[in-house]
């Protein structure tokens, strides 16, 4: 992998890299447009703190304006992953002042930053945190209208925990051996599951708490063999997949509920697979084991983050050829909501006739290849009518 693109990985997973910039400023304008908001975000990524910074100055005009504008520039901001970790006293002040969704977005963003938060910000947190809880905007706002609100309380509280306790390889260990330890072993019709089988017996917030260490070993300095090791375990122990949302009966799992508040038994939605795409990024880009480094990546093709599963396929077209280790995960890039997913999929896949041939293997597959072959954005369909050709 050429030293640009490896900068570019730390960039979107960490926030944080040496490469120049465009202007932040504009690249927040450019977040309006759909087609160019992708490559926005890239930039926006790169330039860390200070994109961050300008984001955060957009949404907070915008939302003064009572501007449409503003859950766009929100949602932007959740994105910017440990970048917004500057910018936690303003996130603070102003969090409460809105309603859902936005509300979540700029909790994510609190908690996003909160990992690699110093004492004052993580004090900051903590002293906002009563408040918040006796006014019920730690639960869904309803009992009919489940949010992210208690998941994104859960990820904070622990990645808060995370940020206190360990900057350096050998805490991120400790912390690892920690879960481990909590994890223990159990037994399913006879076979005792593995710690790393996160998914077969992981408790609220063991996922969450996996995430942030993850992010930790991005971040931080020294030798991560071992950390990378033992995050390859997790992935290796859960298959690459689209990324699965779930809405659970109530708050107050993976934490304690900070009060009795109705809101404790109202239904919540959960992300369940941030952690793959966590331990993704840190194996990717800090392993030197070319199979782990492979498995990585593909996790990084289903990316919940567009900018960070963009990466993923541009990193593909990195990596020697054939790609046919790719190709399912490629072809599952067809099925995005995101048009700019689909072209570099498509690009991708239409480069390599093994590739081509892996992707279109299942009438799944190839349905959708000819539903875009016939489709009415021109681009996409002579994309797809050459990848159909070259299988």
């Amino acid at each position: 992998m050429s030293t640009p693109r490896c900068l570019l990985g730390l960039a979107l997973c960490a926030a944080a890299s040496a490469q120049r910039a465009p202007d932040p400023a504009s690249c927040v304008r450019q977040l309006l447009d759909a087609r160019s908001r992708p490559a926005a975000m890239h930039d926006l990524a790169l330039a860390g703190a200070a994109g961050a910074h300008a984001v955060l100055d957009a949404f907070l005009a915008a939302a003064d304006r009572g501007d449409d504008t503003a859950p766009v520039f929100a949602a932007a901001l959740a994105e910017l992953g440990t970048a917004t970790a500057s910018e936690i006293p303003r996130l603070v002040e102003v969090m409460a002042r809105h309603g859902e969704p936005v509300r979540c977005q700029l909790l994510r963003a609190l908690a996003n930053g909160a990992l690699l938060a110093d004492e004052n910000a993580r004090q900051t947190i903590g002293a906002a945190l009563p408040a918040w809880a006796a006014a019920g905007l730690l639960y869904s706002p309803s009992a009919d209208r489940a949010t992210f609100a208690w998941y994104e309380y859960v990820r904070l509280v622990r990645r808060m925990k995370l940020s206190a306790e360990s900057r350096d390889a050998a805490g991120v260990l400790r912390l690892l051996d920690s879960l481990r330890a909590s994890r223990g072993n159990f037994n399913f019709g006879g076979r005792v599951a593995t710690h790393y089988e996160i998914e077969a017996h992981g408790a609220h917030g063991q996922r969450e708490e996996l995430e942030g260490i993850a992010e930790l070993a991005l971040a931080c300095p020294g030798d991560m063999t071992a950390v990378v090791a033992e995050l390859t375990g997790y992935l290796e122990a859960s298959p690459p997949r689209p990324p699965i949302v779930r809405t659970e009966h109530c708050a107050g799992i993976g934490e304690n509920a900070p009060n009795a508040l109705p809101g404790v038994k109202w239904p919540t939605c959960w992300l369940y697979d941030e952690w793959h795409f966590a331990c993704a990024r840190a194996v990717y880009a800090r392993s030197s084991d070319v199979a782990a480094r492979q498995l990585a990546l593909r996790h990084l093709l289903h990316a919940s983050n567009t900018a960070l599963r963009l990466f993923a396929i541009e990193s593909v077209r990195d990596w020697p050829q054939p790609w046919q280790a790719f190709a399912v995960d490629l072809a599952d890039c067809l099925h995005s909501d995101e048009r700019a997913i689909v072209r570099e999929a498509l690009v991708t896949i239409s480069q390599c006739p093994v590739t081509a041939r892996e992707a279109a293997s299942s009438a799944r597959q190839r349905a959708r290849l000819q539903e875009i072959a016939n489709g009415t954005d021109r681009e996409l369909a002579t994309l797809a009518r050459r990848a159909l050709l070259r299988r």
